[in-house]
């Protein structure tokens, strides 16, 4: 009864959000879990103006964490200083409480990077780009075959293993498979963040859907989860624990529960119906709401 993204409250007050009742349901060794920490964060691209501001956030292991913001807001120079390929300017960032600064190798073993462009071989087949990756990371492992084809089977891509990648432009596989097996490739070797960039780009709503379980499922088996995504849809968008929502500039607009993004916005807004986040009978949400206050927060934020 109790769905992804949903929200019991009275009077309007929120009493316990799905991804509090899940979390404690999945509840962690403490050993195994982490916590991303980014304090007063920020980074300008030389020359620009463009980068991230003064971002600070705190997530952990068993939440999938929406990076949402229009083109040019920074959502994927977020993702390169979180995954390590960009320092900091000014401000901190630590996986349980180890600043990226004193152990950037061990830091560095724990992370998985997904971008937005594939990093397949196009003359290997599915299996022998997804073997390939498991034997650089995992040696000389004997189980390594068993364990790529239990992969396969897990994510729907054992039916074609034996078919060439291909390009972009004369491909053998569609490009949700395409992009189910570039997930697969940083999962098979077990990171405890797994960072993803733009993962719906060019796929159909159905195939956006399937890619998005898939990494919300990761989240419920323990990882740390954070996606940037442009525009998802209501179904989408519900799968998210958390959002962090940037606007231009780099700026840090929000960052919390989904469903209080949302009404957030839509108050800054000044839009009559700010407190009516979803629809009454179908209960589909408008993530676009939060474009159209975000605007309204940032012109206040540098006023003050």
């Amino acid at each position: 009864m109790l769905r992804s993204g949903a929200v019991i409250s009275h009077n309007k007050n929120p009493l316990i959000y799905y991804s509090q009742v899940i979390n404690l349901i999945n509840k962690l060794d403490e050993k195994e879990s982490i916590t991303l920490h980014l304090s007063n964060v920020s980074y300008n691209h030389k020359n620009t103006n463009f980068g991230v501001k003064h971002v600070t956030i705190k997530a952990t292991s068993g939440e999938m964490v929406g990076v949402i913001g229009g083109s040019g807001a920074g959502k994927t120079t977020l993702l390169n200083i979180i995954n390590g390929n960009l320092k900091p300017k000014d401000g901190d960032i630590s996986l349980n409480g180890i600043s990226y600064n004193n152990k950037p190798r061990e830091i560095q073993n724990l992370i998985g990077f997904v971008p937005q462009d594939d990093s397949l071989n196009e003359k290997l087949t599915v299996f022998e780009n997804l073997y390939v990756t498991a034997k650089l990371t995992l040696g000389n492992n004997p189980n390594i075959p068993t364990l790529v084809d239990n992969k396969l089977v897990e994510y729907g891509l054992f039916h074609i293993k034996n078919l060439q990648v291909g390009t972009a432009l004369n491909r053998n596989i569609s490009g949700g498979q395409r992009k189910r097996l570039n997930i697969v490739s940083e999962i098979i070797r077990e990171p405890k963040l797994l960072l993803v960039d733009e993962p719906t780009s060019g796929l159909s709503s159905s195939d956006s859907y399937r890619v998005m379980m898939l990494l919300k499922d990761q989240s419920l088996l323990g990882k740390l989860v954070i996606i940037n995504i442009h525009q998802p849809s209501s179904e989408i968008y519900r799968l998210f624990d958390k959002v962090l929502v940037l606007d231009q500039g780099g700026y840090l607009a929000f960052y919390g529960n989904p469903i209080e993004a949302i009404e957030y916005f839509k108050v800054n807004a000044q839009k009559l119906d700010s407190y009516a986040v979803e629809c009454l009978s179908c209960g589909t949400l408008k993530p676009d709401d939060i474009f159209d206050g975000a605007q309204f927060y940032i012109e206040r934020w540098i006023d003050d």
